[in-house]
């Protein structure tokens, strides 16, 4: 059986080189870059989607523990303004009477969650780019279940 699907990642690596008119040696080459590069994109989106969360929740977060409003005009035209970005956002929250939270809620545990995943993928893709270059051969013609 392992010699089976040895074969038949030799004979699909031989046909793409085939195909492209170089030396076998080098599609292999070629994929395992593409696979480290994969990594890297990942890793990047996986921070991207961490730093995102982190602003966001910071957002919500300041915007129940630090609101600061100003007193504007005198007499009956007397109004209090937002001062900073938290009291923003509280205001932003507050009109929408909870739908925000509908919202955001999910959407703070979904960039976590895809954040996270992306990273660890990519960080296992940047360590052993060989393997993911070897399981995308199997995976090509079902030998990699």
């Amino acid at each position: 059986m392992k010699e089976e699907i040895f074969s038949k990642a030799t004979e699909y690596i031989d046909a793409i080189a085939a195909n492209l008119g170089v030396a076998a040696e080098h599609v292999y080459g070629l994929m395992v870059q593409q696979k480290f590069t994969e990594g890297v994109a990942e890793t990047i989106v996986g921070v991207l989607m961490l730093i995102l969360f982190i602003v966001t929740l910071t957002l919500v977060i300041g915007a129940y523990l630090n609101p600061k409003y100003k007193t504007v005009g005198d007499g009956y035209l007397k109004a209090e303004v937002p001062s900073n970005i938290y009291a923003k956002v509280y205001e932003l929250i507050d009109r929408t009477d909870g739908f925000a939270h509908m919202i955001i809620v999910p959407f703070l545990l979904l960039t976590a969650l895809f954040g996270t995943l992306c990273i660890y993928s990519g960080i296992l893709t940047l360590i052993n780019p060989e393997y993911y270059a070897i399981k995308e051969i199997l995976d090509a013609f079902g030998g990699g279940k």
